[in-house]
């Protein structure tokens, strides 16, 4: 620790050699040994307001092929005048930033209008990325499966022209695409209804698909459901033993949970009664029996469900509950989120000694956890990070222990609504050159805007311990005046600080500590009246356990004799530190706080 400390110091005195004006050695009472870390910082790249109505906005992105390579950003939502929204971007051809943004009222696309989900696919046919999106019509109670024939590398603008749609009796809310035919080179899609009818289309690559529905009469969502519920459908490996190449559906409707046949008309192979559902993903076989398992998330729990026939192999009961999004986290346990902030992995493995136990966890500050997704391994670790969108913030976390490697609220320069509350995450194509895959990110409510982040963020030096002081006021006639010295101390590692005070050169004194937090800065005072007339200096010292220790120089204050001393050189009540990365070095800056006057 101290050959650390020494070479940092030598550093430091170097960098402040070379910085001049700004700083000085001679500045300094003693030297300052400071030690710190690189931490990652959000790194926006792009943000655009949308101007949608009270409706989460559904992101997809299309990587697609070529020289340069292009990704096409596609986000569908609703407006006041039109639901279908595309965004363009061009990387690695840097001289436009998603610069296309433009929409389509789709032949019938209007207000009333929402887009909720999307799939896309490799169109063998023609090598182009191609989207499926699901429509519902708020006031007519109708919707539309619609394939969308624009993902194309050389698109630039233009009229978004459908290439066929299959229109539905009621509101499409989800998508999952699967193998639901007989044919194993193609694929087929299914569409989840408001109603809870299920409606598959074949031959999606054609310009005339077929389809067939699973109806079920009488059954509505209930209430509960929101624009925050999203995907509770999905594709599970063969269930009844028909054909094994051909995927069945599992899907959730009001409180129940379905599997249904993709092969014989004979559909429902199993029914259960879960509770609210919020949303469902499949899961490797955990029982061996060697089908697939369904995990369920609810208002109020999470179930494991035998994918052969529906029953409970096991559940975990959430007093913050309302989950609203659930995915695979490996072979052996899936990650969720509660309506209490709180991040989740699972254990589902039937035969683990922490079966049905939560093994990792992470507080987001009790804000709403709306959507999960699962992007690269940044770290080399083997193990796959988790981008995380809840009420006003994103972030992502290590997926090995659920640290955060950045978060911060989703809003920049040009957003007047305020931060939105994420409704949808997408892992795009690396448009920020640092080898990894970047974040889109949407909102929902008023606040409809997206915006595209760096997913491993930036780097940035962070001080361990830094902080500044100043006295209540400059200049008293006054020798019985008590004066108050506030020092705000920091420590980006969460130890405990010692914040100390030398008034003219004499002993080091303890300051009271009030409340706060080190990230946002704890305030520490102390207070001494009886000074005698002339000027008198005082100083801050800041000590971690590591230990770091940062001394400021000295300040002056001044007992009588005010008039005649106003244009005293005095250097200012407070020094602060601020530490950033210059290439490979570091440089610190000494910044003069301003007095502060009674």
């Amino acid at each position: 620790m101290k050959k650390k400390k020494i070479a940092l110091c030598v550093i430091i005195i170097f960098c402040l050699r070379l910085s001049s004006p700004f700083s000085s050695v001679s500045a300094l009472e003693s030297p300052i040994l400071v030690e710190g870390h690189y931490q990652r910082v959000p790194d926006l790249m792009f943000e655009n307001h949308l101007m949608v109505d009270s409706i989460g906005l559904s992101v997809m992105g299309i990587h697609t092929y070529g020289t340069p390579s292009i990704t096409d950003l596609v986000v569908v939502g609703t407006d006041r005048s039109a639901g279908m929204y595309a965004v363009q971007g061009y990387w690695p051809n840097m001289t436009n930033h998603l610069p296309s943004d433009y929409h389509s009222d789709n032949s019938g696309i209007n207000a009333a209008d929402i887009v909720r989900d999307m799939v896309k696919f490799l169109n063998p046919n023609n090598g182009n990325m191609e989207i499926i999106y699901a429509e519902g019509n708020s006031d007519d109670n109708d919707g539309k499966i619609v394939k969308q024939d624009f993902v194309n590398p050389t698109k630039s603008d233009g009229a978004l022209v459908p290439e066929w749609t299959v229109n539905t009796e009621e509101q499409v809310i989800a998508l999952t695409l699967g193998n639901f035919d007989s044919d194993p080179a193609d694929l087929e899609v299914a569409g989840l209804c408001l109603d809870g009818d299920v409606y598959v289309v074949n031959n999606i690559q054609s310009s005339s698909p077929t389809y067939w529905k699973h109806d079920i009469d009488g059954w509505t969502w209930t209430s509960f459901r929101n624009d925050l519920v999203k995907a509770p459908i999905t594709e599970i490996d063969d269930l009844d033993g028909i054909n094994p190449t051909q995927h069945d559906i599992v899907f959730g409707w009001n409180t129940n949970v379905s599997a249904i046949s993709t092969n014989t008309s004979n559909r429902v192979i199993w029914n259960v009664d879960v509770g609210d559902v919020t949303d469902l993903v499949a899961v490797d076989d955990q029982n061996s029996d060697g089908l697939q398992d369904v995990v369920v998330t609810t208002k109020s729990k999470i179930l494991l469900l035998n994918g052969a026939d529906g029953t409970t192999l096991g559940s975990l009961v959430d007093a913050d509950g309302y989950f609203r999004d659930v995915e695979v986290y490996n072979s052996t346990a899936i990650i969720t989120g509660n309506g209490n902030g709180k991040i989740i992995v699972w254990d589902i493995n039937t035969i683990s000694p922490t079966f049905g136990d939560s093994i990792l966890t992470a507080d987001w500050g009790g804000r709403d956890i709306n959507d999960l997704l699962i992007v690269e391994d940044l770290d080399g670790d083997g193990i796959n990070e988790i981008a995380v969108g809840g009420d006003s913030i994103v972030g992502v976390v290590y997926g090995s222990n659920l640290t955060k490697i950045w978060s911060r609220s989703p809003y920049g320069s040009s957003w007047n609504g305020g931060p939105i509350d994420v409704f949808d995450l997408e892992l795009l194509d690396d448009l920020s050159g640092d080898g990894f895959g970047d974040l889109a990110v949407t909102g929902y409510s008023d606040h409809g805007a997206i915006f595209v982040f760096s997913t491993y963020g930036g780097l940035q030096f962070i001080p361990d311990l830094s902080g500044n002081g100043y006295v209540d006021i400059n200049c008293t006639d006054d020798r019985d005046h008590n004066f108050l010295f506030t020092a705000i101390a920091y420590q980006s590692q969460g130890l405990t600080v010692t914040t100390e005070i030398s008034i003219d050169n004499g002993t080091w004194t303890a300051m009271t500590q009030s409340t706060g937090t080190w990230e946002t800065g704890v305030t520490f005072t102390y207070e001494q009246g009886g000074f005698s007339n002339g000027e008198h200096t005082f100083k801050f010292r800041f000590t971690d356990t590591t230990p770091d220790v940062i001394e400021t120089s000295d300040k002056t204050f001044q007992i009588g004799n005010c008039e005649g001393n106003t244009e005293l050189g005095i250097p200012g009540a407070g020094i602060g530190m601020l530490l950033a990365s210059i290439g490979l070095g570091i440089t610190v800056l000494l910044l003069t706080i301003k007095k502060h006057r009674q």
